[in-house]
C-alpha cells in the first residue's frame, strides 16, 4: 500500500500536459495549491462528438463496443483469436518472467543478446520485431476493420482494455499499436498507463466516473467524492480463471492486493471433462483463497467479466465459496441490473473511456477562446 501512495503522489506531481503553460491555481481548486494549466490548444469540437470505440482483449477472443453521443452503448460483437493469439496471451500472462537485464547468469545474457539481434534483423527486413508483435498487431487490425464495418467509417482512435499481461514490454506494445494503424487513447488520470480489464469493467458497470467529464474542475470534484472500495474481480473464460482482490479508488485507478490466475480452471477444462466432479469445488476453493487473503480488506463489491462469468455452475460455485466470507446477496445486487453482460462489460467500459478521453484535455483548462469552454456550454454534455 505504501508503494500505491507513492505512485499516487508521483502521478499528481507529473501528470501534466506538455502543451500547456503554468498559471495561478483556479479559484476553489480541487487540490489546494496545485497549479492548474491553460491548454495551448483547444480540443477539436468533432472529437467531442465522435463515438467512443472500445476493444476488450480476453484470453482467446476480443469484444468490441461503441458508445455514441446520445449515451447509447452498442455491443458490436466479438472476434475469435487464432491459436497463435491464444498461446501468446498465455505466455504474456502471469507470472512475470525477467527476460532482460539484470541477468541471473551468462546464458540469460546470451539469449537476450540473440533476441535483440534478431529484432534488429527483422526490422531491417521490414518485418515486425518479433512474430508475437506481428500476431498481436494483426489481431488489432481485425478488430479495427470489424468496428469500422459497424460504424461505416474509418476507425483510428480507440481505447483498449487488456488482461493482466506482466510480460508485455511497453516498447513491444507501442510497435503493435503502430503496425495496426491505431491511436490508443490515454488519460492523465491513470498516468497514461494501459487500461486494465478490471478498470474497464468497473466503468462498464457504471461506477467510478464523474458526470461532467468535459469540465475538468467539476469532474475532479465529483471524483474526489467517490469512496474507495474493495472488490473481488473474477474473469472466467474458456482458457482461464483470473481472480483479483482489488482496491478501487475510481474507474481510472485500481490496485491489486492479491491475485491468482488458474489456466487449469477455465470453462473448457470442465467442458472437456464434465464428469470431473471436483472441478467446481476446486474453482470455489481458488476463489475463497483470494477472497480470504488479507482479511483486513473486506470485500464490498463483485466484478464479473468474461464469456462464461454468468454460467450457472460458476455462479453457484461463487455463492458457495463466498457464503462464509461476505454478504453474497448484497454483492449480487449490482449484477441484477437489466442489460448487464459479463462478456461485454469491459468493452463497454473501454468505449466509455474512449468517448471521454478523446474529448477531454490532458490535465489543463481550455482557454476562453475555445469553443464550448464556458461551463454553460457543457451542461448538456453527453
Amino acid at each position: 500500500m505504501k508503494y500505491t501512495l507513492v505512485k499516487i503522489a508521483l502521478g499528481i506531481a507529473f501528470a501534466t500536459s506538455v502543451h500547456a503553460r503554468r498559471q495561478k491555481p483556479l479559484k476553489d481548486a480541487t487540490y489546494p495549491g496545485q497549479p492548474r494549466y491553460i491548454c495551448d490548444e483547444c480540443v477539436p469540437k468533432e472529437l467531442t462528438l465522435l463515438p467512443g470505440i472500445g476493444f476488450d482483449l480476453a484470453s482467446s477472443y476480443a469484444t468490441v463496443a461503441i458508445r455514441y453521443q446520445n449515451r447509447t452503448v452498442v455491443d458490436v460483437g466479438r472476434i475469435e483469436g487464432l491459436e497463435d493469439y491464444t498461446n501468446l496471451i498465455a505466455r504474456l500472462g502471469p507470472p512475470y518472467v525477467n527476460n532482460g537485464p539484470p541477468f541471473d547468469n551468462a546464458l540469460d545474457r546470451i539469449r537476450w543478446n540473440l533476441d535483440q539481434a534478431s529484432r534488429k534483423l527483422r526490422k531491417l527486413r521490414g518485418l515486425p520485431s518479433t512474430t508475437d508483435i506481428g500476431t498481436l498487431s494483426e489481431f488489432l487490425t481485425r478488430l479495427k476493420y470489424f468496428a469500422a464495418r459497424s460504424l461505416m467509417m474509418p476507425v483510428t482512435r480507440v481505447s483498449i482494455s487488456l488482461p493482466e499481461l506482466p510480460n508485455l514490454l511497453s516498447e513491444d506494445w507501442a510497435e503493435v499499436v503502430e503496425l495496426s494503424g491505431l491511436e490508443v487513447l490515454k488519460s492523465y488520470k491513470n498516468y497514461g498507463q494501459l487500461l486494465r480489464g478490471v478498470n474497464a469493467a468497473w466503468a462498464g458497470m457504471g461506477y467510478g466516473l464523474c458526470e461532467h467529464w468535459r469540465d475538468i474542475e467539476k469532474c475532479e470534484e465529483e471524483e474526489e467524492l467517490i469512496i474507495p472500495r474493495f472488490a473481488l474481480a473474477l474473469s472466467f473464460t474458456g482458457d482461464e480463471l483470473s481472480i483479483h482482490k482489488t482496491w478501487v479508488s475510481n474507474a481510472h485507478y485500481t490496485y491489486n492486493i492479491v491475485s491468482a490466475t488458474h489456466r487449469d480452471l477455465g470453462y473448457d477444462s470442465w467442458r472437456i471433462n464434465p464428469a470431473n466432479s471436483t472441478f467446481w469445488d476446486s474453482l470455489g476453493i481458488a476463489v475463497a483463497d483470494v477472497a480470504t487473503s488479507q482479511p483486513q480488506y473486506v470485500i464490498q463489491d463483485l466484478i464479473l467479466l468474461g464469456e462464461f462469468a454468468e454460467e450457472k455452475n460458476f455462479l453457484d460455485a461463487l455463492w458457495k465459496a463466498l457464503g462464509d466470507v461476505t454478504n453474497v446477496q448484497k454483492l449480487w445486487e449490482p449484477l441484477q441490473v437489466s442489460g448487464f453482460n459479463a462478456e461485454f462489460v469491459a468493452a463497454r467500459g473501454a468505449a466509455e473511456f474512449a468517448k471521454r478521453w478523446q474529448g477531454e484535455t490532458w490535465n489543463c483548462v481550455e482557454g476562453d477562446w475555445c469553443e464550448g469552454s464556458d461551463s454553460d456550454d457543457k451542461k448538456d454534455e453527453v
